[in-house]
């Protein structure tokens, strides 16, 4: 067990210069160190997301949330991994798991308005973004996406101010510019959208 985090810190890393398999290789290591490694798990878990083997990441995360039950970052990665495969109902649970966790976490807000709005639940999606908002008002995304909503629903006005927080905040945001475009011509007022 004393050598798992020094194989943790090392596939953190090689994973940061771009070695996916060492890193896996790593994390792999550190779990047949300690089998109650979180971090291992974690840590492979990304990894498999990333390589694209969705129910090997959910198992990770699985064994992470089963060995520390209170790690709202593991609910939260499982949460996004389920929505990715499609498991919304699943997704939305492990979502309102990291808010019970982590009641202060705008990611978490964030992710489940993303998995309402998929579900077609604006009214929560809407309020999740505020929630985000709320809580972390630098999280460009929130902004993002609660413009969306406003769209959707024909608030034009609101969704064009929340748009253009989102590029305040990074202003490299090109789904930002590119949906306030939207609203701007859908408002009737295509020069400005230009």
């Amino acid at each position: 067990p004393r050598f798992a985090m020094a194989y943790v810190c090392r596939g953190n890393m090689i994973q940061n210069a771009g070695d996916l398999d060492g890193a896996m290789a790593d994390f792999g290591e550190a779990i047949r160190c300690d089998p109650r490694n979180v971090a291992g798990y974690s840590g492979r878990g990304y990894l498999r997301r990333k390589k694209g083997d969705l129910k090997g990441a959910i198992a990770d995360y699985s064994e992470a949330i089963r060995l520390e039950p209170d790690y709202a970052r593991g609910w939260r990665n499982r949460a996004s991994v389920r929505r990715e495969d499609g498991d919304l109902d699943g997704a939305m649970a492990d979502f309102e798991e990291a808010i019970r966790c982590d009641p202060r976490s705008a990611a978490a807000y964030n992710l489940r308005g993303s998995a309402r709005k998929d579900k077609g639940d604006r009214n929560g999606a809407f309020a999740d973004f505020s929630e985000a908002i709320r809580l972390e008002p630098g999280l460009a995304p929130a902004w993002r996406y609660r413009a969306d909503v406003r769209r959707e629903n024909g608030d034009l006005d609101g969704a064009i101010a929340d748009y253009s927080e989102a590029i305040r905040l990074n202003p490299r945001y090109v789904a930002a510019y590119t949906n306030r475009a939207a609203a701007l011509i859908a408002k009737g007022e295509r020069k400005s959208a230009i």
